[in-house]
C-alpha cells in the first residue's frame, strides 16, 4: 500500500486491494512456503548435529523455541508444552557448554529433543492460517524487544 499526494494535498490509496488483504490472511500457507520453513529448520538442525553450527543455528532454533511457545500461550497445539520446557533445559546446557569452550556443541539427546521441539512447532504451523501464525510472530517479536519473562534469549 502506497500513499501518494496530489496537488490538492488529499492523500491517496493506491494499489490497494482491501479483499486481497483480507484473503491473504485467512488463508493456509501453501505447501511450499511450509517446505520452504521446514526446510531452513531441518538443515539447521543438521548443521548442529554434523558439528558445524553456529551462534546463528542456535538463535534460529531459540526463535523457533519462542513462536512455539508464543503459539501455546495462544491456544494452538498445548500439547508442545513439555517439548518446549526440555528444549529450554537444553538450550541451557548447549549455553554452559558454549561458555565453557567458546563452541556450539549439542549432544545427541539434546539434539532429539530439539527436533522434537522443532516437529511441534511445523506441526502448529500447519494447522493456522497466515494471519494466526503472523499475529503470533508479532506478539514474539514485541516480547522480544520488551524482555517479557517468557522469552528465551542467550543474554
Amino acid at each position: 500500500m502506497r500513499k501518494g499526494k496530489r496537488g490538492c494535498g488529499h492523500i491517496r490509496y493506491k494499489d490497494t486491494n482491501p479483499l486481497g488483504l483480507v484473503l491473504s490472511r485467512v488463508t493456509i500457507q501453501t505447501p511450499e512456503e511450509l517446505d520452504a520453513l521446514q526446510l531452513e529448520g531441518l538443515s539447521t538442525i543438521e548443521a548442529l548435529r554434523s558439528g558445524k553450527g553456529t551462534l546463528q543455528e542456535v538463535q534460529h532454533m531459540l526463535n523457533c523455541l519462542n513462536l512455539s511457545e508464543t503459539l501455546v500461550s495462544m491456544g494452538i497445539g498445548p500439547e508442545a508444552e513439555q517439548a518446549i520446557a526440555d528444549a529450554h533445559l537444553a538450550f541451557l546446557a548447549i549455553r554452559k557448554r558454549l561458555e565453557r569452550w567458546g563452541k556450539v556443541e549439542v549432544l545427541p539427546a539434546e539434539l532429539g529433543v530439539l527436533q522434537e521441539m522443532y516437529g511441534w512447532l511445523d506441526a502448529q504451523r500447519r494447522c493456522v492460517d497466515r494471519g494466526t501464525l503472523d499475529d503470533a510472530a508479532r506478539l514474539c517479536a514485541a516480547r522480544l524487544r520488551t524482555g517479557h519473562p517468557s522469552v528465551r534469549e542467550w543474554g
